[in-house]
């Protein structure tokens, strides 16, 4: 598998394990050896149990089911262990109080490093 395709499927995993909410495969695809870091459109979490519990916990408990879209994905390696991932995004949501759906859009971009051999997120940026 080449760096693109090893990349890309670790976006494709980091999507599904958002709508899916489980926490051991969400945890796995994050840096071991660093600290992870997330921004949000308006908060930034530092560390993997930050990002999990006041991150997506936090969007589990306003939405029911939650759909991450990604959208032009471009992967450019800056170096052998280094990828600098971008991608307009959208989400499809359902509110967990009313069922009504709700979604927003913009572009994400998301760092990746590679430990031991796998591609692994370091940092996730999300704009609006």
């Amino acid at each position: 598998m080449s760096n693109e395709e090893a990349i890309a499927s670790v976006v494709r995993a980091y999507a599904r394990c958002i709508h899916e909410q489980e926490e051991g495969p969400f945890r796995e695809l994050w840096c071991q050896n660093s600290t992870c870091t997330l921004i949000s459109i308006t908060t930034a979490y530092v560390g993997i149990d930050a990002i999990w519990h006041d991150f997506i916990g936090k969007l589990a408990q306003i939405y029911s089911t939650i759909t991450l879209v990604e959208e032009k994905l471009s992967i450019v390696c800056l170096t052998d262990d280094v990828a600098v991932v971008t991608f307009g995004y959208h989400t499809e949501c359902e509110r967990r109080e009313t069922g009504e759906p709700y979604g927003i859009a913009g572009i994400e971009t998301q760092v990746l490093v590679r430990e031991d051999g796998t591609w692994r997120i370091a940092h996730v940026h999300y704009s609006k």
